[in-house]
């Protein structure tokens, strides 16, 4: 194999950043966009910062830390609403 193959590989290797994985808090902005978009711009859960956002893995992942959270003893109220509400088509744009 070529010296400047290999050089490349390595330079990948530890440079690589496309394979990490965000932390619970996930990326603010898209948090922020989630609350408006689920509970609307104005609603006072969002203007009055009382939602919280947790960014986590797909499918089970994400079902299994909402289901910690609501079951955490210390916590004093938790709100899961069995029908969600979606937006009118011309509010999703």
């Amino acid at each position: 194999m070529l010296t400047s193959v290999k050089k490349a590989e390595q330079y990948l290797l530890e440079n690589e950043t496309t394979k990490n994985y965000l932390g619970i808090e996930g990326i603010p902005a898209f948090a922020s966009c989630t609350q408006e978009l689920l509970f609307g711009k104005e609603s006072p859960i969002v203007t009055n910062r009382r939602a919280r956002t947790a960014q986590t893995p797909g499918g089970t992942g994400g079902l299994r830390r909402g289901g910690r959270l609501y079951r955490q003893p210390d916590q004093r109220q938790a709100h899961l609403d069995q029908q969600p509400k979606l937006a009118e088509p011309q509010e999703r744009l």
